[in-house]
């Protein structure tokens, strides 16, 4: 019975206020924060025209990776952003995508950067944060302010994994490393298992360097 819910929920929308909406259900989601480092002081040293700008640039570069990578951009957060992957596919499937997503990203950045180094421009650096598991998806919001979002603790981690990250840095948990270790060609460093802010249990930690995951 629970595996015939499963499916009918997942296929579950309705129409409200001529809008197709979609209520609750659990799902497997591979989540992914990405976060431009130093935009406080860029804002501080530049023209408000010339920091919206380079903000504009980096976000378009995340975004059209995470798209075509086999994600989709869920919230603008600032500077940053959270894409979900495997809304429609597996985990294995969900993983993969979000790390050929980041190096992508890493390489539109890269491209940014030598754009931006050739106005005289300091480079665009940036955090990710992957981590996959359960979470409750679902439009949330009220009124106009509707969006098809995800919560729940792996998204969370996912969060805490972006702001671990150091400038220019990739963090993934065990869970998404597990998934994708046999088949991608990627190399991280393993920081050991790591207590997050209001996550119950340790979460193990790989890292990578988006220059490496960009030359592959």
């Amino acid at each position: 019975m629970r595996a015939v819910t499963e499916v009918a929920q997942s296929r579950a929308a309705f129409l409200h206020g001529g809008q197709r909406m979609h209520p609750g259900e659990e799902r497997y989601v591979v989540s992914m924060f990405v976060d431009m480092r130093g935009s406080t002081q860029m804002a501080a040293d530049q023209l408000p025209f010339d920091t919206v700008f380079i903000v504009n640039r980096f976000l378009g570069a995340v975004s059209k990776a995470v798209t075509e990578g086999g994600g989709k951009v869920n919230q603008f957060l600032g500077d940053g952003l959270l894409a979900l992957f495997g809304v429609d596919t597996d985990a294995r499937t969900a993983c993969r995508a979000a790390l050929r997503a980041a190096a992508m990203i890493a390489a539109n950045v890269e491209h940014l950067n030598r754009e931006l180094a050739e106005a005289a421009r300091s480079p665009v650096r940036f955090g990710i944060g992957i981590n996959g598991g359960d979470v409750i998806v679902g439009d949330i919001g009220y009124g106009e302010n509707v969006a098809y979002t995800a919560l729940g603790d792996a998204v969370n981690v996912a969060a805490r994994l972006e702001a671990l990250a150091e400038p220019a840095g990739i963090c993934i948990s065990r869970v998404v490393r597990d998934q994708i270790r046999d088949k991608l060609p990627y190399v991280f460093e393993d920081l050991g298992d790591q207590q997050f802010k209001n996550i119950a249990r340790p979460v193990r930690v790989y890292a990578m360097s988006p220059a490496a995951i960009a030359a592959r």
